[in-house]
């Protein structure tokens, strides 16, 4: 059963990123969207996600994903973009931290539904205390002991907004869930002295990205040296969320214009209609 207020297919568009370990078990990494644009499937999540620390890519980085047969499918996004010559796109002030890849999607196989551009808020438009939810992987739940991958369902407050076109979220943000959408929460309206429900009041909006959690960090000095013996960390409640206007600027760079019809090709060979896997606008 789901929430009256949470579209059901919204947890479709939805991707968990893991990495094989040495023993060739695979570990969460993060999470990733899906969305629609200009006809190409794309995939998004977090630059941190994609590079290590150092810059270079993460090895053998898979996207999985539930099928319509109850199982799981497993992508090799390396593969996928050597077939056809795709790669991951960043923006190109190095202090965004998003990744934006073209995708083949098994349309009538995979079990996904994909975000149209058309439900991106701009960040202007993003009140400061409105309510919001968002969907991922964090520390790796949502994975095990459930009969498919279901991301976890998380609600929060749009906290500040800061001047660099992201904003903090007031939610207890893990590891695991960078690169989770973040969306307004739908404000339900009844009809006066009953609990029918009329619909929502305003349409859902895709408002960006979670890239990180803010820690709370406390030392521990030592009184007869002065030097550090312990660091405790906290979460503080918050986290950092990467604004869909940010997004919007890295799809809109002339590479990554040029690389959509490679795109439509990899998605070529699928029978249905991209917008037949849309999210509706409501």
């Amino acid at each position: 059963m789901i929430a009256k207020w949470l579209p059901e297919e919204y947890l479709k568009t939805i991707v968990l990123f893991e990495i094989p370990n040495e023993e060739g078990e695979f570990i969460p990494h993060g999470t990733g969207v899906l969305l629609n644009y200009k006809n190409a499937f794309l995939l998004t999540t977090c630059k941190h996600i994609v590079l290590k620390a150092d810059g270079t890519p993460y090895q053998k980085l898979h996207a999985t994903i539930n099928k319509t047969d109850g199982t799981t499918s497993r992508k090799d996004i390396d593969a996928i973009h050597k077939q056809f010559q795709l790669k991951w796109f960043f923006h190109k002030n190095t202090e965004v931290d998003l990744a934006v890849s073209p995708i083949a999607i098994e349309q009538g196989i995979e079990d996904i539904k994909l975000i149209p551009e058309t439900m991106f808020e701009e960040f202007t438009n993003i009140p400061i205390g409105d309510d919001v939810f968002f969907l991922g992987y964090p520390l790796g739940l949502g994975v095990k002991n459930v009969s498919k991958l279901s991301p976890l369902v998380r609600v929060g407050i749009v906290a500040l907004k800061n001047n660099n076109n992201t904003f903090l979220l007031d939610a207890n943000v893990y590891p695991g869930s960078s690169g989770s959408p973040v969306f307004y929460k739908p404000v339900i309206a009844r009809h006066e002295g009953t609990t029918t429900n009329i619909g929502s009041v305003r349409p859902l909006k895709l408002l960006g990205i979670v890239n990180m959690d803010i820690s709370a960090i406390e030392e521990a000095v030592s009184k007869r040296t002065g030097r550090t013996r312990a660091i405790f960390e906290d979460n503080a409640g918050l986290g950092i969320v990467q604004s869909t206007s940010l997004l919007k600027e890295i799809l809109e760079y002339p590479e990554v214009q040029t690389i959509l019809p490679k795109t439509q090709e990899a998605q070529s060979s699928v029978e249905k209609r991209p917008d037949q896997n849309e999210l509706p606008n409501s």
